[in-house]
């Protein structure tokens, strides 16, 4: 093992988010990675409990689904892979499981990247999530999000970046181009 790990880093990240005029508390989400390994060639392989406390105050519709007000307190389990994100060719995976508001929600998460040349980058992602009898009217469904991003540089200060994203939660397509041009530092 010691030829393969570089670092063992268990962690935990917490976040809380209060209402400004109340202080009351909105939501409480805390990250606990037991197993979080580096790799010695550049990649990793890592797990994540994330439990969740949220205090919704009004309906909102995440994917079109009505959740109504009320506590909510769930866990789910993520799992992740990647290569080394530095190579010519890369991947990084995750997958993710556990309870979702009032029912439950499964998520798959696929990345690949392709830098031939430091001024050449493509990287490629799909999204994937499948929601079970999730809030009011207890929905299941389906929902992919892919996106295709392109970086092409004539040097550090000229570059061509676009961006392309497909929802197929009403079938949206947005796209996002933009020239850059730095003409003088800073």
């Amino acid at each position: 093992l010691p030829k393969l790990i570089r670092f063992f880093e268990p962690g935990i990240f917490v976040e809380m988010y209060h209402q400004a005029s109340t202080n009351q508390l909105l939501e409480l989400t805390v990250n606990f990675n037991p197993l979080w390994l580096t790799l010695h060639n550049g990649g990793y392989v890592g797990y994540i409990l994330t439990r969740s406390r949220q205090e919704i105050i009004e309906k909102f519709y995440p994917s079109d689904v009505a959740i109504g007000p009320g506590s909510y307190l769930y866990n789910r389990h993520q799992w992740m892979y990647s290569t080394d994100l530095s190579r010519r060719i890369s991947f990084a995976a995750a997958l993710e499981h556990g309870s979702y508001y009032n029912r439950k929600l499964f998520t798959t998460d696929l990345t690949f990247n392709f830098a031939p040349e430091p001024n050449i980058y493509l990287s490629l992602n799909h999204k994937y999530n499948k929601f079970s009898k999730v809030g009011e009217d207890l929905i299941s469904g389906k929902v992919s999000l892919i996106t295709c991003e392109t970086r092409l540089a004539v040097n550090p200060r000229v570059q061509l970046i676009t961006f392309y994203q497909r929802n197929t939660l009403g079938g949206m397509d947005n796209w996002n181009v933009r020239f850059a041009w730095e003409y003088t530092p800073l």
